[in-house]
């Protein structure tokens, strides 16, 4: 996936970067506690200047549209206020864009926002359907997913070279494929702890070539990806890179965000990939044990678990 214009490579190879934007200040909101930053002894539980940021994000979004505000939940409410970090402008950007990116590809409001226990099953279930569909045009792009309890992180392992922009023709094909990638970001950030911690992204380009780029994936894929979706992006580690990526790079580096720039690693060594992650999270063709059941259990339950999680969380 790319970026369009200028940009042409951050989406190919910097899918999930929403955390990298142009300088912003920080809108002043007052706390009980000034001197609380985000140091938190209990990760899961959002310091108290968070919980401010996060009533100011909800309690503006009120004021200004009252139906788009019943789109999300408090959970995301506080997942906007731990990535965006007060930015007032930012999270009320990235709500508006979202938004957009749901109605466009067909991602139902109702199911994503979960009534009951029930509920929440049923929108993990629906949600792994539209994966599962998308793995049908792409065959072996999903190759790891798990949780690293060392660092909290998510992560989320994918070859490239089985991305097939050509086995989508139709609209709705399309709109599956997104909501697809969609529903790897919910899975990325089931609860506030994971959330913190953030996500790395492991790229297998071994054998990848022009056939794995078209213009429509650069277009939406930016939708999603460049403010618009909160997450943390820890990581982006190629491996393989061909010198068509490696030359797509330079060419796009002078035009990067910074956060992108420090993320990003072109030279990916699977020995250290080994090194830093769990053989249960990596697949076998990188020297991991997971095979595709055990990766599709895992997403399954922390698309689960996001849902339970947007259904419980008050601020």
């Amino acid at each position: 996936m790319t970026m369009p214009e200028q940009e042409l490579s951050v989406t190919t190879t910097t899918a999930v970067v929403a955390d990298a934007t142009p300088r912003e200040t920080t809108t002043a909101v007052s706390s009980p506690n000034p001197t609380k930053t985000f140091e938190n002894d209990d990760p899961s539980k959002l310091t108290e200047i968070e919980l401010a940021w996060a009533k100011e994000v909800k309690e503006t979004i009120l004021k200004e549209n009252e139906a788009l505000a019943k789109e999300f939940t408090d959970l995301e409410y506080a997942q906007l206020a731990i990535v965006t970090k007060g930015k007032l402008k930012r999270a009320m950007k990235m709500i508006h864009r979202l938004s957009k990116f749901k109605t466009d590809h067909r991602i139902v409001a109702e199911q994503d926002k979960p009534g009951t226990m029930s509920d929440a099953a049923t929108a993990a279930d629906k949600a792994m359907e539209v994966i599962q569909k998308f793995e049908n045009g792409s065959k072996g792009f999903l190759l790891g997913f798990g949780k690293d309890n060392a660092t909290g992180r998510s992560v989320s392992v994918w070859n490239y070279a089985a991305f097939n922009p050509r086995s989508y023709k139709t609209s709705e094909e399309w709109a599956t494929c997104f909501a697809a990638f969609y529903y790897l970001c919910e899975a990325s950030a089931p609860d506030i702890a994971t959330i913190r911690s953030g996500m790395a992204v492991i790229c297998d380009c071994d054998d990848m070539g022009w056939r794995n780029f078209s213009l429509e994936i650069e277009k939406h894929g930016a939708a999603l990806f460049q403010d618009c979706y909160p997450l943390r992006t820890k990581e982006m580690t190629m491996l393989h890179a061909p010198i068509i990526l490696r030359a797509m790079y330079a060419l796009c580096k002078p035009f990067l965000k910074q956060h992108t720039k420090d993320i990003f690693r072109m030279d990916g060594k699977v020995e250290e990939i080994q090194e830093r992650y769990p053989k249960t999270i990596l697949p076998k063709i990188l020297g991991g044990i997971q095979g595709n059941w055990d990766m599709n259990d895992k997403l399954a339950k922390a698309l689960k678990l996001r849902y339970e999680t947007k259904l419980s969380f008050t601020l």
